[in-house]
């Protein structure tokens, strides 16, 4: 029964679901909408301009008395996927939901994964999927070590479930952003080749 019937039935009924619901919604930065591409900043180190720092992200609606989120971020185009051994981009448990609006830099939480943006390789746009989902309890410190323990306790203690056209009864909220190939940053090496004055300089010292 959708929400707002089960509020018309009762005030039982109504509170019943609220609990068992998710209102969780991620958002961006403003004007960034679903599809758009990832900020420079969000790409990793090794490409011009990147920084390796997540866009801004946060989550409104959170109701139903969680106490934490958790967020990751993945590139669904480099072969990743929630149950395999190879980490996503980014992973952060026990968020407490007063940053909430500020997941992109907390200061609750543990890092189980720091952030590094994508690095493409070939020719073709990727996805890269932010995801938060709501946490029923903290993860203990035991599954903090690495992300397969974490996806571990994940799959029996998170919502992780897909429900197409239902995000009323979702556990966890998406952002997909797009990233390309970027060019690399120029090595020191390179740099010094291309700067035959200081190469000189250097071997008359």
């Amino acid at each position: 029964m959708p929400w707002a019937q089960a509020c018309h039935a009762s005030l039982q009924d109504c509170a019943a679901h609220i609990e068992n619901t998710s209102f969780i919604i991620l958002k961006s930065t403003p004007g960034k909408r679903p599809g758009d591409p990832l900020p420079r900043h969000a790409y990793s180190k090794s490409v011009i301009g990147g920084e390796d720092t997540p866009p801004v992200l946060a989550a409104d609606e959170v109701l139903g008395g969680k106490k934490y989120l958790l967020v990751t971020a993945a590139d669904l185009d480099n072969g990743w996927k929630p149950y395999t051994k190879v980490p996503p981009l980014w992973a952060i448990a026990n968020i407490s939901i007063t940053d909430a609006g500020y997941l992109h830099e907390p200061w609750s939480g543990q890092t189980v994964i720091p952030y590094h943006g994508p690095n493409i390789q070939d020719g073709f746009v990727h996805r890269i999927m932010f995801r938060v989902y709501e946490q029923n309890t903290d993860a203990p410190s035991s599954v903090l070590s690495s992300w397969q323990s974490l996806s571990a306790w994940m799959a029996d203690n998170v919502d992780q479930s897909e429900k197409p056209g239902d995000s009323e009864t979702s556990g966890h909220s998406d952002l997909l952003l797009t990233a390309v190939y970027k060019r690399p940053k120029p090595s020191m090496f390179v740099a010094f080749l291309a700067e035959p004055s200081a190469r000189t300089a250097t071997f008359d010292a």
